[in-house]
């Protein structure tokens, strides 16, 4: 009986181990790279829009993109600022 209580009691420390790694690992900001610049595609998916159009969009100046060695990506912030403009001139309306 009292092995039963310790392992119970072992479980229950891990379990709430294991919740502040997870109320941790939430909290942090993700600084990596890859989850910040994106590819064509993953950009006009993340806009819900054509391939097409994101490259219309970028000719006209409202999009800006980087290159690096011949790969166009977009920087998620900038999408998602992009967004946020769009919403707040259609609320001035």
């Amino acid at each position: 009986m009292q092995e039963s209580v310790e392992v119970g009691e072992a479980f229950e420390r891990l379990f709430q181990k294991l919740e502040a790694l997870e109320e941790q690992i939430s909290e942090s900001p993700r600084s990596d790279s890859a989850e910040v610049l994106l590819t064509r595609d993953e950009a006009a998916s993340h806009l819900r829009i054509s391939t097409r159009t994101l490259d219309t969009m970028e000719a006209a100046g409202e999009i800006s993109s980087v290159r690096i060695r011949g790969r166009v990506l977009y920087h998620r912030d900038a999408l998602n600022e992009f967004i946020r403009a769009r919403i707040q001139c259609k609320d001035s309306w």
